[in-house]
């Protein structure tokens, strides 16, 4: 019994120190092609000096004007196609959000979610400008719930 214990606390060891030289060096080349990106805030001062917020009917309006916008819905994938702002595309939220980003850079994008507080579409919102550039970028005030509320076009 006492073998067996020195030889798993050895095969431990080794798997451990394995790990900890070997698969550093391994991945050294993959490690170096990843982008650093800031952490997520959830500070309303930081958030506010970033994002705008859009009115339901200011982008009603801009939609009805045929403005030269994209909505974009941060919903999963399976809400996005059971309903979404009319003509919207979809871009799920992600904690960090990596490459390749499909968003069209010269419209301007209203980010929305069905968050009471647009948590994840401000989360969108502020990785995309202060992370990837984005220079033209709303957030839905009331999110697709205001949206909802007034009756506004949607599609499946």
């Amino acid at each position: 019994m006492k073998f067996l214990r020195k030889s798993v606390f050895v095969w431990v060891i080794t798997v451990c120190f394995l790990k900890w030289v070997a698969v550093p060096s391994l991945m050294a080349e993959e490690r170096t092609s990843v982008t650093p990106v800031r952490p997520l805030t959830e500070d309303p001062e930081e958030m506010s000096g970033i994002i705008e917020l859009i009115t339901a009917e200011e982008l009603k309006k801009l939609i009805d004007e045929g403005a030269d916008i994209r909505a974009v819905d941060t919903q999963d994938e399976r809400i996005y196609h059971m309903k979404h702002i009319k003509g919207a595309i979809n871009f799920p939220w992600a904690p960090v959000i990596r490459e390749p980003i499909n968003l069209p850079r010269t419209k301007l994008l209203i980010i929305y979610c069905g968050c009471a507080g647009e948590e994840a579409s401000k989360s969108v919102a502020r990785q995309l400008v202060s992370d990837w550039g984005f220079k033209k970028i709303k957030v839905l005030d009331g999110g697709f719930s205001r949206w909802l509320k007034l009756g506004y076009p949607t599609e499946p």
